[in-house]
């Protein structure tokens, strides 16, 4: 079973380009007010369909200022 948030074909939700562009602008507020570095040992790249992070990537979130 696949998940399509948005569905598919003919009957896509209308509301998906406004959705994708308020996540994209809420995704700009949250880091323009935390800077995210690497925490821990680094992760080495796993091969799969896409590459991933093994062990899953770790961050430190700091306030900016």
């Amino acid at each position: 079973m696949r998940y399509f948030p948005f569905g598919a074909g003919p009957r896509t939700c209308i509301g998906m380009g406004f959705a994708r562009l308020e996540m994209t602008l809420a995704l700009a507020a949250v880091l323009r007010a935390v800077h995210l570095a690497p925490a821990g040992d680094p992760p080495h790249p796993r091969a799969e369909i896409t590459m991933r992070p093994e062990p899953a990537l770790r961050l430190a979130v700091t306030p900016r200022g």
